[in-house]
């Protein structure tokens, strides 16, 4: 094989490097931009699932709670749970791990999941928090009555007042 036709293997081999990791960049690139910000509350959504002021005003209702009853101060929920993503299911419960459940966290992915009806969303936020300001999750919730948490998301539950 001649210098030119080994060069031009080598050019062709690159492209075709280049074009794969470019299409997989891209790729990557669409799928981060699906998800919006939440007006003012430093959370993402994917706005095929829920209407934004809806969700907004579930997540400003569940850092309330959240810092009204639970063990942490406002500043701290908000620098917590900012840049998470919430993602609403189509339907109020799934199957997870062989569990009915009607939300759960992602610490990983940085993704809340929660049902239809956002009835969840104040709890895995609360989980969110504990990963993100004590560096653990108490996903038996043995301590979530003495520090507050399981008034917290009573209080979610009820609805505005």
């Amino acid at each position: 094989m001649t210098d030119l036709g080994i060069a031009g293997l080598v050019v062709a081999f690159f492209a075709a490097v280049g074009a794969l990791l470019g299409s997989k960049h891209l790729a990557a690139k669409r799928a981060l931009a699906k998800w919006r910000p939440i007006a003012d509350t430093g959370l993402f959504f994917l706005p095929e699932q829920i209407d934004e002021t809806s969700l907004a005003f579930a997540v400003r209702r569940s850092a309330f709670v959240l810092f009204t009853h639970g063990p942490w101060q406002p500043a701290d929920v908000w620098r917590a749970i900012d840049k998470w993503k919430i993602s609403v299911r189509p339907t109020l419960k799934w199957i997870s791990e062989g569990k009915l459940v009607a939300g759960q966290t992602n610490t990983a992915m940085g993704v809340v999941e929660v049902g239809s009806d956002l009835a969840a969303l104040a709890h895995e936020l609360a989980h969110v928090c504990e990963f993100k300001l004590q560096g653990f999750t108490d996903d038996a919730h043995k301590t979530w009555a003495s520090r507050g948490l399981t008034w917290a998301e009573k209080e979610y539950l009820k609805g505005p007042t």
